[in-house]
């Protein structure tokens, strides 16, 4: 079994993303942790106070978005077709 965040990782290189450009936050088991746990990577980064952007399925989108409204953090909100193949 492959966490998820490895999965994404090697579908976004699939997909032609060059490997130096994706961060793999990899220690969260829910939504909210991945949330924490991925704003304080950008914040490690410089990124802290900036709007983030969401990438998530259509049926995940709004709990994700509320999650970070809930926790103080500027976002924005993009679904992915959940039916990849």
């Amino acid at each position: 079994m492959v966490s998820e965040a490895y999965a994404m990782k090697n579908y976004l290189i699939d997909k032609g993303i060059d490997k130096d450009r994706i961060i793999e936050e990899n220690k969260s088991i829910t939504t909210v942790q991945n949330i924490v746990n991925s704003y304080k990577i950008l914040k490690e980064l410089g990124a802290g106070n900036e709007p983030i952007l969401i990438v998530s399925n259509e049926f995940h989108l709004y709990r994700a978005q509320l999650i970070a409204d809930l926790l103080g953090i500027k976002n924005s909100g993009i679904a992915c077709n959940s039916n990849l193949r």
